[in-house]
């Protein structure tokens, strides 16, 4: 990560932050409706069943040892 100093307008720096808030908030969304719907089917489990949960990464890297 590096910081760099960008001169700009208020409306440009505002515009700038919209769009990267864009997918944020739709990843916050997401993640809020995974929760809900999980919270449901955990209400609904029958004694029979089970639930099995897994979580990808989109960020994953895989690094192999020396």
């Amino acid at each position: 990560m590096k910081k760099n100093l960008v001169d700009c307008t208020i409306a440009e720096a505002k515009e700038d932050l919209l769009a990267q808030l864009r997918p944020f908030s739709r990843h916050v969304y997401n993640i809020r409706r995974q929760f809900q719907e999980l919270k449901h089917l955990k209400e609904q489990l029958k004694q029979d069943e089970i639930i099995i949960h897994e979580d990808f990464s989109e960020n994953f890297q895989l690094t192999h040892q020396r």
